[in-house]
């Protein structure tokens, strides 16, 4: 297994790491809701707070976006 990578997260600049911690079969970001791809294509992972604020605004963006039932 690959040892944790040191980032720089590319929307706020914070260190973090990327990558299974010691003793951990996943990385952090495995036990959050999978959003696919939310970084530009040349971008790596976003730290955990920018994912968390991704994660949120996507399920509001689903939320306001869903179909709503119309009782047809």
């Amino acid at each position: 297994m690959n040892p944790p990578r040191s980032l720089t997260c590319p929307r706020c600049g914070a260190a973090f790491l990327c990558g299974p911690a010691p003793g951990c079969e996943k990385c952090w970001c495995a036990e959050l809701p999978h959003l696919g791809f939310v970084a530009e294509p040349d971008v790596d992972c976003l730290c955990p707070k920018c994912l968390t604020i991704e994660i949120a605004a996507h399920g509001e963006r689903a939320a306001t976006t869903a179909p709503t039932a119309t009782g047809n």
